[in-house]
């Protein structure tokens, strides 16, 4: 097959998408290209059939500015700043009201009243500051003090669930409350990896460099603003990172861990995990969580790393004691660290940036700021439009799915039956009703309203342990987040009233063009049940790979080898390979949307609206360190050849933009792979 590149040096520049250095605009990025190859240069001149990501994008990228603080720009970026400017606004507009007309525990009342407790805090630098940092500090340290006291492993767990409760935060293992993958209808508890907030990266601890490094760092800087001596807080920083290594040589990543529930997970009686973990046992496990076993009364726990959990019980010595307490502190300063003085090791910034007073509030409320974002925002003739384009794509892949050649027809009525059966979450729920004991979430200071939030969280999802899930896929995501999901396990797709903005959608453009956006997320996100990791999950949600008859599973295996193989083709500025294996989840979903979509709209006039808009959608401008980092960890591919390699797989392409072979991006027929 045809190795697919972009043979123009500028080309490459602007549809590469990848910057280097310092570069915040790209008129001074342009600039560090020779002088004549910036006047030889013509955004006109690259023809669809060579590069039609730049092809689209090439003149808008080139007068675009890269954001100084992400080093990026995209579409993306651009709905996003127009939705964080709504929330701002909402947010704004509820401060500036009257206090006294807001009901107890509505969303109103705790939004002004945890604003003006940040705001005030973070601005002021007199007797009220010194007041709240001297409260912060003796309660902080008392939580320090209390970790430090603790002579064994059982007064450790029972220390730090204690605390785990109280700041509402875990200290060691992370968990979380999720969906049973085997009984949709209950929750399970779910142990995740120790990873130190640094996801897959924490892989590269291991290996001693530079993330290493930068985390004793951190570690160092903690434990000495804490109350160590310097030299000591080194010491003990350094032992803290020997440990990690160990770990994180003992800890599996798998590249489909995000879809793919099942690829690591696995549950566990609190008799089996005794027996695993002996040295924490069951009643470890709770007692670190601040749970007990009645807590859960399925009686199991499912566990994201069985080789991390195992070899982490077996460094509970005595030696390692240290390092725990160490490594539960610097959690706890982690997750606390936007309101904690600065001699605590609080964020600076937070003394006089109001972003930071936005940020806090968004993270402690942004369910309370969702719906307030929601009721002044939410259009009901949106949500209906994108309604029915969803079903427009729902009815086509019916069509496609009982067309297709390859699958045995009681697979065809199981998947076909599993489509019917997705439950839609498009913009946002409807209001909870109000319930005036909330208002005793905001504290005497912003400090404690943290605390109180964050506890009063953590004591609902625990108490959702034994309740039945109500599977409302609007929790997925907040309504201001600007982005879509598929949930296997509550076979649901969330389109955010976020994402449903700018070119993404908008009211005055064609049903084409917004089907080339937003229904080209939908048909994407709905594809995702019939993915090479959703499709173990039956209609119900439930994990039952036995489901689809395993003929058909060898058949979808060949076809997912061409995707991988086609995939790999491409690179990144002529050197860096595309991973088709760990992007060929969302590159089945990308090609099965674009078929889709291109059944139900047949004009190619049309369909030239849908590519134009498609390609416009994924404009986007990164880093090179940060475009190397993706490509290593991403399961998207490159946004560039997230167009590219879609749009040269269909005929129509070909017709509608004159692609001759020869081109760049010509694909023989043959090579032409389809979803469906």
């Amino acid at each position: 097959m045809k190795r697919k590149t972009i043979t123009s040096v500028m080309a490459v520049f602007m549809a590469g998408t990848i910057l280097s250095g310092c570069t915040v605009t790209t008129d001074s990025m342009v600039e560090s290209v020779p002088q004549e190859t910036k006047e030889e240069f013509d955004p006109a001149s690259i023809k669809p059939g060579d590069d039609y990501y730049g092809y689209i994008n090439a003149e808008k990228l080139l007068n675009s500015e890269v954001d100084s603080m992400t080093g990026s720009y995209g579409t993306f970026d651009t709905i996003q700043n127009t939705v964080d400017g709504q929330v701002e606004t909402v947010i704004r507009e509820v401060v500036a009201g009257d206090r006294n007309t807001y009901l107890p525990g509505s969303n109103e009342q705790l939004v002004y009243d945890a604003y003006h407790q940040l705001y005030d805090y973070t601005t002021d630098s007199g007797d009220y500051r010194e007041s709240v940092d001297s409260y912060i500090t003796e309660d902080f340290l008392d939580a320090y003090d209390r970790i430090q006291a603790a002579k064994d492993y059982d007064e450790f767990f029972d220390v730090i669930g204690n605390i785990s409760n109280e700041y509402g935060t875990d200290l060691l293992i992370p968990s979380r409350v999720n969906t049973n993958i085997y009984d949709a209808d209950h929750n399970s508890l779910v142990l995740s990896h120790i990873n130190m907030g640094m996801g897959k990266n924490f892989s590269e601890i291991s290996k001693g460099t530079y993330e290493a490094n930068s985390l004793q760092e951190r570690i160092h800087k903690c434990l000495y603003k804490v109350g160590g001596s310097y030299e000591e807080s080194g010491d003990r920083a350094t032992n803290v990172i020997y440990l990690l290594m160990a770990l994180s040589g003992n800890t599996k990543y798998d590249v489909d861990a995000y879809e793919n529930t099942n690829s690591n997970w696995a549950s566990y009686t609190n008799e089996e995990i005794d027996k695993i973990a002996p040295n924490m046992g069951s009643n470890g496990v709770y007692k670190m969580l601040g749970m007990i076993p009645e807590d859960n009364k399925s009686g199991e726990i499912v566990i994201m790393d069985m080789e991390q959990f195992a070899y982490l019980d077996t460094q509970f010595t005595a030696d390692n004691l240290q390092c725990f307490k160490d490594i539960a502190v610097f959690t706890l300063v982690e997750a606390y660290s936007m309101v904690l003085p600065s001699s605590l090791g609080g964020s600076d910034l937070v003394y006089t940036n109001d972003n930071y007073v936005m940020d806090i509030l968004n993270s402690l409320f942004s369910y309370q700021i969702g719906e307030l974002y929601a009721a002044k925002y939410l259009d009901t003739k949106t949500v209906e439009d994108v309604t029915n384009m969803t079903q427009d794509i729902i009815d086509e892949y019916e069509i496609l799915i009982s067309e297709c050649e390859w699958m045995e027809p009681e697979t065809k009525a199981g998947i076909i039956s599993k489509l019917e059966n997705i439950t839609l979450f498009i913009g946002a729920d409807e209001p909870h009703e109000i319930d005036p004991a909330d208002a005793l979430l905001i504290g005497d200071n912003a400090y404690e309203t943290m605390k109180n939030a964050k506890s009063s969280g953590r004591k609902e999802s625990i108490s959702s342990l034994n309740e039945l899930n109500d599977k409302n896929g609007f929790k997925n995501m907040s309504p201001q987040v600007v982005n879509a999901c598929y949930n296997p396990s509550m076979n649901c797709i969330n389109i955010t009233l976020g994402i449903m903005n700018g070119t993404m959608y908008s009211p005055d453009a064609s049903y084409a063009t917004n089907m080339g956006g937003i229904g080209m997320v939908v048909g994407h996100e709905l594809s995702h049940a019939f993915d090479s990791n959703c499709i173990d999950y039956d209609s119900d949600g439930n994990y039952n790979p036995d489901w689809i008859c395993e003929d058909d599973r060898e058949d979808y295996k060949a076809l997912e080898e061409q995707f991988i193989e086609y995939y790999n083709t491409y690179t990144v500025l002529d050197v860096y390979h595309v991973d088709g294996e760990q992007t060929l989840g969302e590159n089945l979903a990308d090609v099965s949307s674009i078929e889709c979509i291109l059944y139900i709209i047949t004009d190619n006039s049309q369909r030239k609206e849908v590519f134009e808009s498609y390609a416009l959608n994924w404009a986007a401008i990164t880093m090179d360190s940060d475009a190397m980092m993706l490509l290593e960890y991403d399961e998207h591919s490159p946004d560039r050849i997230r167009v590219n390699a879609v749009v040269s797989l269909f005929d129509c392409f070909y017709e509608i933009y004159d692609v001759k072979e020869g081109d760049n991006m010509y694909v023989a027929p043959e090579n032409r792979i389809h979803r469906w």
